[in-house]
């Protein structure tokens, strides 16, 4: 699942025309194939995208788009942790010190 994870994450980070590559099927389909739920799919995502933000890979517009298809691909229904992060990241309004303290937390998933 990392290695999917880290997919969609890279397509964010280099994404220059606003394309999206997380769906509410890319989740169901990456759950089936692993054998996880979709609430983990989310927060591995959501962990990786902030992650990926708080260690310089992704700037905050990435990382807020990210964080706008993670609350779509979720039907606009997230687990906590996920919502979490799509709060801090997507209204920008998290300092880096707010963000760090959120990926310590961690959600209970695995960084990609």
């Amino acid at each position: 699942m990392d290695q999917a994870i880290a997919k969609l994450v890279a397509h964010y980070s280099e994404c220059s025309d606003g394309s999206s590559a997380l769906w509410p099927e890319t989740v169901q389909q990456i759950s089936e194939i692993h054998g996880v739920s979709p609430g983990l799919v989310l927060d591995a995502f959501a962990l990786a995208i902030l992650a990926a933000h708080v260690r310089g890979r992704l700037d905050r517009s990435r990382a807020s788009h990210a964080a706008d298809d993670l609350h779509s691909a979720g039907n606009f229904s997230l687990p906590p942790f996920a919502r979490a992060v799509f709060d801090a990241l997507e209204y920008g309004e998290s300092s880096e010190a707010d963000l760090s303290a959120l990926l310590r937390q961690g959600g209970g998933a695995s960084a990609a």
